[in-house]
């Protein structure tokens, strides 16, 4: 509880990350010691390179000073978006497709089941229970790298998580969520997150004004990401995307760096854990050129 209170809401702190990054770059230097040839050259590099990387991105990312110092222009909402999606409150952080259950049998296809007395007594119970306000149709799993973080990390994971990674082929230009989509879920996410700041977003409200660049906001304001929103929503929107963005990086190197961890603990699971560990240093790569460059 104490540690929720002094976590929770706060959009200044850095959230419980930091410190997991820099106690897996510790169990790497581990890992290395016990690779040899090929396997540890490899391995060796990938660390150099994420190690020069969060030497980088740290300061810049989670320095004291908060983006909100940078803006000029005095838009609320821009400013409401940077906060917002700062704040640190408690993260999945590992939301992809196999963390993610819903129902074998929806509820509109329980109609067509067998007329079997036993099958339509479960059908029966399956109605029920989908029906219940208080039984969800998605659930989350596996909770084991939950904690407090910045909702940007974990948006930026879930929306990396897109991409193909299970499968180790990620196409990150193409499965990286669209700018409609982006919205779609961002929008959906403050409704449901928190109704007071999206009742603001409802109330347009035209006093808010950038004077060198109300008219591209005006513009922008029915067509960005392919939505109809006001102009609030507009701005809010197109920071969030950016924040949203600019955490890709965390997402992409803690994994990478708890992959090349995996790779030297004997892992009974069969898979490739130096081929994961390159695709999300490529993929920081990717999304460094793309967001901060």
């Amino acid at each position: 509880d104490d540690q929720k209170k002094e976590m929770e809401g706060n959009g200044d702190i850095m959230g419980e990350v930091v410190c997991t990054i820099q106690k897996w770059f510790q169990m790497v230097e581990t890992v290395l010691l016990a690779q040899q040839g090929t396997q540890r050259e490899r391995l060796f590099t990938m660390f150099s390179y994420l190690q020069k990387e969060w030497e980088w991105l740290y300061p810049i990312l989670f320095s004291s000073k908060t983006k909100d110092d940078d803006i000029i222009d005095d838009i609320c909402s821009r400013k409401k978006a940077h906060h917002f999606f700062r704040q640190v409150v408690f993260t999945h952080m590992d939301c992809q497709s196999l963390n993610i259950l819903t129902p074998i049998t929806p509820p509109s296809a329980t109609a067509s089941m067998n007329n079997n007395d036993e099958k339509e007594e479960e059908k029966d119970q399956q109605q029920e229970i989908l029906k219940s306000p208080t039984s969800p149709t998605v659930k989350l799993i596996d909770f084991e790298y939950a904690g407090y973080n910045r909702r940007a990390i974990d948006i930026a994971n879930t929306f990396c998580e897109c991409c193909d990674m299970n499968n180790l082929c990620p196409d990150y230009q193409s499965e990286y969520p669209d700018l409609t989509n982006q919205n779609i879920f961002l929008y959906a996410y403050v409704r449901e997150a928190d109704p007071d700041l999206a009742l603001y977003l409802d109330n347009n409200n035209d006093d808010e004004i950038d004077d060198d660049n109300n008219t591209q906001h005006q513009e922008k304001s029915n067509t960005v990401g392919g939505g109809c929103y006001n102009r609030r929503w507009t701005i809010f929107l197109t920071e969030g995307q950016e924040e949203v963005g600019r955490h890709t990086l965390i997402s992409h190197l803690i994994w990478a760096i708890w992959s090349i961890v995996q790779s030297g603990n004997g892992c009974d699971i069969e898979f490739d854990y130096v081929k994961y560990a390159e695709l999300r240093v490529n993929g920081y790569r990717y999304f460094k050129k793309r967001f901060w460059e």
